[in-house]
């Protein structure tokens, strides 16, 4: 595959501008501008064009294998983005910079970690890792041991827990063969994110019909393909692992929210918890997870006094003060999400994987051990 170089040369500004532009409109506005993104995707398909304009005149090779890999990256990053989308995970505009920046990080940069078919998985590696640290250093400094204890008993849901070890059951092997088929590393880590990922968007479509549905893959499963221990033994660390992860996204409510009076609320503002009408009476009901994971875990299947309680409008502040004034909701405080703009956190993705060259973890350990 001829180096293209040049492609380097021209989409690295347009990379930075784009990061630091983004990380500001997030920070300030809490949204990504659709002109920022056409442009990018536009001023990649450019510089693809003037590159291999440049490699023709010179009378070298064109590689066929790097234009088919961009878009064969380009357009699985289009569908991962909107069934991330569709599915809650992420905002519209998190989704449109993702594809953003796949099209614009040359694939001659990806020198560490498989990427098979789709190289920018890379950059979602190297976005979700400096994420979750950051969330764990917020947590230990802000949760305490009686919290803990209550989130792990709220975790430990025996009717969900059954569901879940069907699930697993019977799709583990179906991920391993589209992980295989993409071309990517079939290790623990993402076989269980794509399996989470998929049971709670069958959970939100079938609803009641989901344990059903698991039973008959999992008697496909039984004839095509007996257990044995290894199948087992992963189907454990599934199990473990998903517990693990529900108690730390609800621990998440405490670490990233904050209490304040309700008199205090403003429009723009993005409330961790719902108000909803049950039983004739208003109560609060909790959303556990620091936004974009919330429809994974939420506990709320009541309809909400608002019109989008994780945006505020000048109307949703009227609302909970007219209940809370007229006795309807006699709590006088709310939890007011203290939120992360994801940009950020994708531009520093973004920069690992130009800096290191590919998957930042891997490029580290495989330079430790030489």
């Amino acid at each position: 595959m001829v180096t293209f170089s040049l492609i380097q040369l021209l989409n690295l500004p347009a990379i930075i501008i784009l990061g630091i532009l983004t990380s500001i409109d997030d920070i300030k506005h809490s949204k990504i501008r659709n002109k920022y993104v056409l442009f990018s995707i536009i001023y990649s398909l450019v510089t693809l064009f003037v590159t291999i304009l440049f490699i023709y005149i010179r009378g070298e090779k064109i590689s066929i294998g790097y234009i088919s890999l961009f878009f064969s990256n380009l357009l699985l990053a289009l569908v991962f983005g909107f069934i991330v989308w569709i599915s809650g995970l992420w905002s519209a505009g998190d989704a449109k910079l993702f594809l953003s920046f796949s099209a614009l990080i040359p694939l001659t940069i990806y020198k560490w970690g498989t990427i098979g078919i789709f190289p920018s998985y890379i950059i979602l590696i190297n976005t979700f890792t400096p994420l979750f640290i950051y969330y764990f250093v917020k947590l230990f400094f802000k949760i305490k041991f009686k919290i803990l204890i209550s989130e792990i008993r709220m975790a430990i849901n025996p009717k969900q827990l059954f569901n879940l070890l069907i699930f697993f059951l019977g799709f583990s092997w179906i991920i391993q063969i589209i992980i295989k088929f993409i071309g990517l590393d079939s290790n623990y880590i993402i076989r269980l994110a794509a399996l989470i990922f998929i049971f709670f968007t069958l959970k939100k479509v079938l609803k009641k019909w989901l344990s059903f549905f698991g039973f008959f893959v999992l008697g496909i499963r039984l004839i095509l393909f007996p257990l044995t221990f290894d199948i087992l033994r992963d189907i454990f660390f599934y199990f473990s692992s998903f517990i693990g992860l529900r108690v730390l996204m609800g621990l998440g409510f405490y670490a990233f929210s904050d209490k304040i009076y309700i008199e205090s609320l403003e429009s723009g503002m993005s409330l961790a918890e719902d108000i909803v009408k049950k039983d004739g009476k208003y109560v609060r009901v909790r959303d556990i997870v620091y936004y974009p994971m919330h429809v994974f875990f939420k506990e709320n299947n009541f309809e909400s006094v608002f019109s989008n309680f994780r945006r505020l409008n000048k109307k949703d502040v009227k609302i909970i003060n007219k209940l809370h004034t007229s006795g309807k909701y006699p709590t006088h405080d709310v939890f007011v999400r203290s939120e992360i703009p994801f940009a950020i956190f994708l531009f520093l993705g973004v920069l690992l994987t130009l800096i290191f060259r590919g998957n930042f973890l891997v490029s580290i350990f495989s330079v430790s051990f030489l």
